[in-house]
């Protein structure tokens, strides 16, 4: 006989809790609606460009380890490109709401 499947449990969870607390759905469901309307503002829109302060340690213990500052600078240009969504990797980035 064939063991009986286990289910997620979350859905459940969120019905006692539901139920318990009064609200929390119409909260929930306000919440998921900001959000949604947030990530619909942010894709109507070319994105701000924010610049972050970046401090690189290379750490090493032969001198043949260390990297150069051209390196360094050359892994953040790519960063930035892949973060800009210049490259061809464009179509492989993760959309907001369509998951993976």
């Amino acid at each position: 006989m064939a063991k009986p499947r286990r289910q997620c449990g979350t859905m459940i969870a969120y019905q006692s809790l539901w139920e318990a607390h009064r609200g929390l759905r119409q909260k929930m469901h306000a919440l998921e609606h900001a959000t949604e309307q947030k990530m619909m503002f942010a894709l109507a829109g070319p994105p701000k460009l924010v610049t972050i302060p970046v401090v690189v340690h290379v750490v090493y213990t032969q001198e043949a380890e260390n990297i150069s500052d051209a390196q360094i600078k050359s892994q953040l240009a790519v960063l930035n490109r892949d973060f800009r969504a210049l490259t061809r990797t464009r179509a492989r980035c993760r959309r907001p709401g369509r998951g993976w």
